[in-house]
């Protein structure tokens, strides 16, 4: 029976981590996927381990969350271009800790199920791949083994034929010491190992590739050099490796041929938070741009926030986006990380419009939370006055609320809507929905030109967040189009300056 513990995670590429030595798991013993903390060559109590690379060209990020069990109950694989196409995977187990299946889901809509069956040794001996994008052609794997319980082939099929196969052969020592690789029944590539033990912990592996094509056979020979099985040298480069006290990786970083190349740091989490080793980090979270001083994406649990950065801290404009309301934007203007101002919006309605004082909640107050609205004059988070928005009858220009010295609606002759708050008369701050299509949910100054901070949000799904002068773009700033493509900076009479 299975166990009814259901994991969400993203897809998992064991890759991710640094090659090691591991002549039990793999290719030996083909697991569907690395989902204890061994297979991940992490020990102790670690919560999460965090991957990324620290270059442009090497940027990506995984993110893994282990149970005290050390199943992973959560893995990220991140899309840094766009967050919210990331791509999530939900395991279920198995009784005896084997996986049953994984789901992957992207965007809320389930894109492939991964199913495995296992033999009586808790073997992998088959796994079934169901496409929903792409239903047909139909897919699975099968692997068979040696005597000694190692892989000796895995099979690929399409629609119930062999398309690819791979072959594996060991010495006395179960070291791999040939493999073949086979496309449409033709060999493809053959490999052959060699060890040399120069030390207790230094171990040499050469490697002589055979690629074979329709008229030629390519030989190329790789040397890796392996310390305590972590991989440190190949024949274009050399590792350089950081661990934390637990022997658990924080930094790989790779040179080729003499120059910077680029690596990876994995930040570990542990249950017990002595062992914490993640503050060494600054960078944790920021997936895109630059978090300390710029324009940078900052990646959290639930979501993602884009903002401009001083000293690590949100100094300006920002907006973010939850990942279970993806419709709903929250703008949150701040000065050295202390709220001054918050705007929610769900494409052209307004749910949340909110003034701080020194980190309090002061001034104009407009709140929408199950159904219900609070609207209010508020002082240092006490509310002052309470103000309705009920329909005024007969009145053809001011047709709620009121629009003198509170918080109403008025409908202009040329079919404009303000809704917000009025001072002497005049708009002051609320949500104008013009007769063009556009909507703007901000400041005004003297009850027309846009002022302060706000957004513009267009007939065809583009939008402008930031500031605003005189009714023009000015300051920092955000254009998005409407297919998520950005440009970001600081903005001077209506044109874009200084790109970040």
């Amino acid at each position: 029976m299975r166990q009814l513990t259901i994991l969400f995670s993203f897809f998992i590429c064991a890759n991710v981590f640094p090659q090691k030595i591991d002549w039990i798991n793999a290719p030996n013993n083909p697991i569907p996927l690395a989902y204890t903390l061994n297979h991940f060559q992490l020990k102790d109590d670690v919560k999460t381990s965090e991957v990324f690379g620290f270059n442009s060209i090497l940027f990506t990020r995984f993110k893994y969350h282990f149970n005290q069990n050390g199943f992973i109950e959560q893995s990220v694989y991140v899309n840094k271009n766009e967050p919210l196409k990331s791509t999530y995977t939900t395991y279920l187990y198995n009784n005896d800790g084997t996986v049953a299946s994984k789901t992957d889901t992207r965007e809320n809509q389930i894109t492939l199920i991964v199913t495995y069956k296992y033999n009586k040794k808790k073997q992998l001996i088959a796994s079934y791949f169901d496409n929903k994008k792409n239903p047909q052609p139909k897919y699975y794997d099968e692997f068979e083994y040696h005597s000694n319980g190692f892989l000796s082939k895995h099979t690929q099929f399409k629609d119930e034929k062999a398309i690819s196969m791979d072959t594996y052969d060991y010495d006395k020592l179960n070291r791999l010491i040939q493999e073949e690789s086979f496309k449409n029944g033709k060999l493809t590539k053959s490999s052959v190992y060699h060890y040399n033990n120069t030390s207790d912990t230094i171990l040499e592996v050469t490697v002589s590739n055979s690629n074979f094509r329709d008229s030629r056979t390519d030989e190329v020979t790789e040397v890796k050099t392996y310390n305590n099985g972590y991989l440190v040298k190949e024949s274009w480069g050399t590792y350089t490796l950081k661990f934390d006290s637990q022997n658990n990786l924080l930094e790989s970083s790779f040179r080729k041929l003499g120059n910077n190349f680029g690596g990876k740091r994995f930040i570990n989490i542990y249950y017990n938070p002595a062992h914490n080793n993640a503050d060494n980090f600054i960078e944790i979270g920021c997936v895109a741009g630059n978090c300390l001083d710029g324009y940078g994406t900052y990646l959290s649990g639930d979501g993602y926030i884009k903002a401009f950065f001083s000293n690590s801290a949100i100094n300006g404009f920002s907006f973010s986006v939850k990942n279970d309301d993806p419709e709903t934007t929250t703008l949150l203007i701040a000065n050295s990380g202390q709220p001054v101002k918050t705007i929610r919006f769900s494409k052209n309605r307004m749910l949340e419009y909110v003034n701080f004082i020194e980190g309090k909640i002061s001034g104009k107050y407009y709140y929408v939370k199950e159904g219900k609205t609070t609207i209010a004059e508020v002082e240092n988070g006490s509310i002052r006055t309470k103000y309705d928005n009920n329909k005024n009858d007969g009145s053809v220009r001011c047709i709620t609320g009121d629009c003198e010295n509170g918080f109403g609606s008025i409908l202009f002759e040329n079919g404009d809507l303000f809704e917000g708050f009025f001072k002497n008369g005049q708009s002051t701050e609320g949500i104008l929905k013009l007769s063009s299509g556009h909507s703007y949910i901000g400041a005004f100054a003297n009850g027309k030109k846009f002022q302060g901070s706000g957004v513009l949000l267009f007939p065809n799904g583009d939008k402008y967040m930031g500031f605003w002068e005189n009714g023009l773009r000015h300051g920092q700033g955000v254009y998005q189009f409407a297919n998520g493509m950005e440009q970001a900076g600081i903005w001077n009479n209506d044109e874009l300056k200084t790109k970040m």
